[in-house]
């Protein structure tokens, strides 16, 4: 793990405001996934590559969007070696990918990601999982440890993040998936779901 490109400048110093990590290096979807996010008010770091655990502590994110593949790294090692650190074994981390939903799901059982998510996201989806963290993450006063309530960690399939199994919000309905690859890119507009 080490540093990593940003797209246009994105990183994010550690602040009262929660950050939400995208780490992926197709440049169009981590652009898109960051704009989205940004204009929903949330605080994005958006990078090609892993960050190091330092970088990890000072940022203080409260969720870790990985893509399984990346350019000389693989996210489910990235992922192992994150939930490795004593410091942050309750950091989540929702693997992304194109793969099949079998074998993202061996990738969450042996890296104990907190769940996954196919190409191309759900945007409504990734906004609950966004919302969802983020608020753990303040209640838990931040800094994910390993006694943190950060989140779904079982390996059963049941408790995984999943487009099938979306984190659980009282009194919603299972999220309708609009298809974030159907955004364009461009400046920063809001372009409704």
């Amino acid at each position: 793990m080490g540093s990593g490109t940003r797209i246009a400048g994105q990183h994010v110093m550690a602040t009262n405001d929660p950050v939400i990590m995208v780490v992926d290096d197709e440049r169009d979807f981590l652009e898109l996934t960051r704009k989205l996010l940004k204009r929903h008010g949330y605080r994005v770091d958006a990078r090609t590559r892993a960050p190091s655990w330092r970088e990890l502590l000072h940022i203080d994110p409260a969720l870790i969007l990985m893509d399984v593949v990346l350019e000389g790294e693989n996210g489910s090692d990235v992922c192992l070696a994150i939930k490795s650190h004593k410091r942050l074994t309750g950091l989540p981390i929702i693997l992304v990918s194109g793969h099949g939903e079998d074998r993202l799901q061996q990738e969450v059982n042996r890296c104990n990601a907190n769940g996954y998510l196919t190409k191309p996201i759900g945007k409504v989806l990734l906004l609950q999982l966004a919302d969802h963290y983020v608020r753990q993450h303040q209640r838990a006063g931040g800094q994910y440890g390993a006694a943190s309530t950060a989140g779904p960690t079982s390996k059963a399939m049941d408790n995984t993040v999943s487009p099938e199994n979306p984190v659980a919000l009282p009194g919603t309905q299972r999220p309708r998936l609009d298809n974030l690859s159907g955004m364009r890119a461009g400046p920063d507009k809001d372009q409704s779901s």
